[in-house]
Protein backbone atom coordinates (compact mmCIF):
# COMPACT_ATOMS: atom_id res chain seq x y z
CA UNK A 1 0.00 0.00 0.00
CA UNK A 2 1.01 3.16 -0.59
CA UNK A 3 1.81 5.62 2.46
CA UNK A 4 -1.06 8.01 1.35
CA UNK A 5 -3.22 4.97 0.82
CA UNK A 6 -6.83 4.44 2.46
CA UNK A 7 -5.38 3.11 5.53
CA UNK A 8 -4.98 0.00 7.08
CA UNK A 9 -7.31 -1.85 9.66
CA UNK A 10 -7.49 -5.43 11.44
CA UNK A 11 -10.34 -6.84 12.85
CA UNK A 12 -10.46 -9.25 15.61
CA UNK A 13 -13.33 -10.78 17.32
CA UNK A 14 -12.42 -13.16 20.61
CA UNK A 15 -15.24 -15.46 22.59
CA UNK A 16 -13.83 -16.42 26.07
CA UNK A 17 -15.61 -19.64 26.50
CA UNK A 18 -16.14 -23.13 28.42
CA UNK A 19 -15.04 -25.01 25.00
CA UNK A 20 -12.87 -27.28 24.33
CA UNK A 21 -10.56 -24.03 23.52
CA UNK A 22 -11.32 -22.08 26.01
CA UNK A 23 -10.81 -19.07 23.32
CA UNK A 24 -11.73 -19.02 19.83
CA UNK A 25 -11.00 -15.48 17.87
CA UNK A 26 -11.45 -14.63 14.60
CA UNK A 27 -9.58 -12.42 12.48
CA UNK A 28 -9.41 -9.94 8.53
CA UNK A 29 -7.64 -7.49 7.40
CA UNK A 30 -10.33 -5.01 6.09
CA UNK A 31 -8.29 -3.15 3.42
CA UNK A 32 -5.92 -5.68 0.77
CA UNK A 33 -2.70 -6.50 0.58
CA UNK A 34 -1.93 -4.56 -3.20
CA UNK A 35 -3.25 -1.50 -4.34
CA UNK A 36 -1.92 -2.86 -7.12
CA UNK A 37 -4.63 -4.37 -9.93
CA UNK A 38 -2.54 -6.71 -11.46
CA UNK A 39 -1.54 -8.22 -8.17
CA UNK A 40 -3.65 -11.58 -6.96
CA UNK A 41 -3.79 -10.05 -3.65
CA UNK A 42 -5.59 -6.37 -4.86
CA UNK A 43 -8.89 -7.15 -3.42
CA UNK A 44 -8.74 -10.01 -1.89
CA UNK A 45 -9.00 -9.17 1.42
CA UNK A 46 -11.63 -6.42 0.60
CA UNK A 47 -13.71 -9.21 -1.05
CA UNK A 48 -13.54 -11.22 1.99
CA UNK A 49 -14.52 -8.40 4.34
CA UNK A 50 -17.51 -8.11 2.01
CA UNK A 51 -18.55 -11.57 2.47
CA UNK A 52 -17.95 -11.53 6.13
CA UNK A 53 -15.24 -14.50 5.66
CA UNK A 54 -13.53 -14.37 8.69
CA UNK A 55 -10.16 -16.62 9.40
CA UNK A 56 -10.24 -18.40 12.71
CA UNK A 57 -6.89 -17.59 14.74
CA UNK A 58 -5.08 -20.85 16.53
CA UNK A 59 -5.16 -20.22 20.40
CA UNK A 60 -4.13 -24.29 21.64
CA UNK A 61 -1.24 -26.14 21.27
CA UNK A 62 -3.52 -28.87 19.15
CA UNK A 63 -5.06 -26.17 16.64
CA UNK A 64 -1.41 -24.20 16.22
CA UNK A 65 0.79 -27.64 15.52
CA UNK A 66 -2.00 -28.87 12.67
CA UNK A 67 -2.06 -25.42 10.95
CA UNK A 68 1.13 -26.40 7.98
CA UNK A 69 0.78 -22.63 7.27
CA UNK A 70 1.71 -21.23 11.28
CA UNK A 71 5.07 -21.47 12.67
CA UNK A 72 6.22 -21.17 16.65
CA UNK A 73 8.80 -19.40 17.92
CA UNK A 74 9.42 -19.38 21.81
CA UNK A 75 10.97 -17.09 23.24
CA UNK A 76 12.59 -17.49 26.88
CA UNK A 77 15.23 -16.35 29.28
CA UNK A 78 16.34 -12.78 29.85
CA UNK A 79 19.04 -10.81 27.92
CA UNK A 80 22.15 -9.82 29.63
CA UNK A 81 21.94 -6.42 31.15
CA UNK A 82 18.04 -6.05 30.67
CA UNK A 83 16.71 -4.63 33.90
Amino acid sequence: MEPAGQGDSYVQIVSFGAGASGVEADTMLSHSESDDPASPHSGDATRAFAAKRWQRFPFTDQAIDSDAAVSRVVVSGTSAGAK
